[in-house]
C-alpha cells in the first residue's frame, strides 16, 4: 500500500473518532452542552485553576486488542443480528494481524461489545477488514473503491 493510501487510511480513522466522539457530546444530560438558559446562569463565575484530576473521573483508556470481535448484518426483517461463521471468512492470521473477507454486507462492528463501526445509510458496504492485533488499528476495504479517484476515502 502507497503512502497517500496509509495516510488517507490514518486521517479517516481518526475523522470518524473525532465525529462519533462530537456526536456522543450532543446526547441530553451532558454536563459540557449548554443551552440558552445555562448561559446566563454562566456569566457570574470565578474559574479557578487545579492540577489535580477531580476525584471521581478517571482518564480514558484504550484497550489496545479487541477480546472479542462480533460483526452485525440486517436480518430479512431488517434487525441487526450477529454474522454466522459462514458469512464471513478469516482468510489470514499472523501473531499481528487477522484478514476477513465478508459474504453480507457489515453493518455493524462491535469490538469487547463495543460500537466501534456502523454503515451509514448510502454508503458503499465493506468487502474486508483488517485487524492488527498490537495497535487495535482497522483497515476495511470497500466494493466500490477506486484507485484513481481522490477523496474515495
Amino acid at each position: 500500500m502507497d503512502l497517500c493510501k496509509t495516510s488517507k487510511l490514518l486521517f479517516l480513522i481518526i475523522s470518524v473518532g473525532y465525529v462519533r466522539y462530537a456526536d456522543s457530546s450532543d446526547q441530553p444530560g451532558n454536563p459540557h452542552v449548554t443551552t440558552e438558559n445555562d448561559s446566563e446562569e454562566e456569566d457570574n463565575f470565578e474559574v479557578t485553576e487545579t492540577s489535580e484530576t477531580p476525584s471521581g473521573s478517571e482518564p480514558f483508556k484504550q484497550k489496545d486488542s479487541c477480546d472479542s470481535i462480533i460483526f452485525m448484518k440486517k436480518n430479512d426483517d431488517g434487525i441487526l443480528v450477529p454474522m454466522d461463521e459462514k458469512e464471513y471468512k478469516l482468510i489470514f492470521e499472523n501473531p499481528f494481524k487477522k484478514i476477513f473477507i465478508f459474504q453480507k454486507n457489515l453493518e455493524m462492528l462491535l469490538c469487547n461489545y463495543q460500537n466501534i463501526f456502523e454503515n451509514l445509510s448510502g454508503n458503499p458496504f465493506t468487502a474486508s477488514l483488517t485487524y492488527f492485533k498490537d495497535k487495535s488499528v482497522r483497515k476495511k476495504e470497500m466494493e466500490n473503491m477506486s484507485t484513481e479517484t481522490p477523496g474515495s476515502y
